[in-house]
């Protein structure tokens, strides 16, 4: 019997909060999950998630356009039927069956939590609520919140394992061609994991991933296992297995490309919205004008004074000095809210008419009625 193990370091780009739920201390309103023994974890749910959202938009790339039956649009949702597109086969069917007529099985691949490394650091970030139509804060509850952070810079120790059967015939191979594609994307730094992805948390980036593969058939083989348990992955493994899988996958596509273009008047189309095809990417300096103020509670405590700036890591400095940062959440409502303000100027304007365009104090008129100049 073959056991196959996927070993790699998730970096964090930017901090995570991966959050427990509402919080009864008073430490923070969102405290960081812990497992049993008090550890900082990525739980392999959480992360079997992003990879499968991921696998979902790359897969039709590798199975001749064949969409999972969950972003579908043509297939009505059967619970009745199970999916067996190449995602399903990896992660578990989608509408699994009691009945082994109708398909279904469970996931091939197994990922356990991910464990923070020793070397990192907590932080507390705080938040406030904006009312979006006011620009001012929020009331009541949302007013003023906090959430406990891993700064960026922390490691946290993947591991996942196969099923022997994954390496069996050629559509279970197409399977592994899945995965690799779908963690050359984590290493290429396109993955995020936890909440607040969309304000700057949660980046991460993947490195030193290993394939490692034994052979317990042979008995030298298990003996070593049973003696060194799973330190043995740590000693082994092919740290080009997952350029080596992807460049086949490519290949192939290429020639299924190939072979549909030949085929044009037959070839099957799929909405462009169900695949992952391209990739954007913005880099960009912000020039500040003027002073401006970020505010770190538990920063401003430990250095005495009623205001201090969010860093990246408590005491964390450069040749500089301290290492400043503007959250992600302040840009988002900012650049959130000039394009409501945009958008809202637009459609008041082609609400108006020609008529009222016409009129010599259109634009005096228009400046005090637009909800979005007021």
């Amino acid at each position: 019997m073959n056991f196959s193990t996927i070993t790699a370091t998730i970096q964090l780009c930017t901090p995570l909060h991966i959050g427990a739920g509402k919080s009864v201390d008073e430490t923070s309103d969102e405290l960081l999950l812990r497992n049993a023994r008090g550890e900082i974890v990525i739980p392999g749910t959480s992360l079997a998630g992003s990879l499968r959202a991921v696998a979902t938009r790359l897969a039709p790339h590798l199975d001749d356009y064949r969409l999972c039956l969950a972003i579908d649009p043509n297939q009505q949702r059967d619970p009745n039927r199970a999916c067996n597109c190449l995602t399903c086969l990896l992660f578990g069917t989608l509408n699994p069956q009691e009945d082994p007529k109708n398909g279904g099985h469970a996931a091939r691949l197994r990922i356990y939590d991910a464990k923070l490394s020793s070397n990192y650091n907590l932080q507390i970030r705080d938040g406030v609520g904006i009312d979006r139509a006011s620009g001012a804060a929020a009331r009541a509850e949302r007013l003023k919140y906090d959430v406990e952070i891993v700064a960026a810079g922390a490691e946290f120790q993947l591991r996942m394992e196969l099923d022997r059967r994954l390496r069996g015939n050629a559509r279970e191979q197409q399977a592994l061609q899945l995965l690799a594609a779908t963690l050359a994307e984590w290493k290429a730094g396109r993955g995020f994991i936890g909440g607040r992805s969309r304000r700057g948390l949660g980046a991460i980036q993947l490195v030193d991933v290993r394939f490692a593969q034994s052979d317990f058939a042979n008995k030298q083989v298990l003996f070593d296992f049973l003696r060194n348990g799973q330190d043995w992955t740590a000693k082994a493994g092919d740290n080009k297995w997952l350029e080596d899988t992807v460049s086949a996958a490519r290949q192939q596509i290429q020639e299924q490309a190939s072979q549909r273009s030949e085929q044009a008047n037959t070839a099957q189309t799929t909405p462009v919205v169900a695949m992952a095809r391209t990739w954007a990417k913005l880099d960009f300096t912000l020039a500040i004008d003027g002073p401006f103020l970020t505010n770190d509670l538990v920063h401003a405590t430990l250095s005495g004074f009623d205001h201090a700036p969010v860093l990246a890591q408590y005491g964390r400095v450069s040749a500089q000095g301290a290492l400043g940062v503007l959250p992600g959440s302040s840009l988002r409502g900012v650049l959130r809210s000039q394009a409501e303000r945009i958008a809202r100027t637009i459609a008041t304007q082609r609400a108006w008419g020609d008529e009222q365009a016409m009129n010599p104090n259109a634009p005096n008129i228009f400046s005090k009625t637009c909800p979005a100049c007021s």
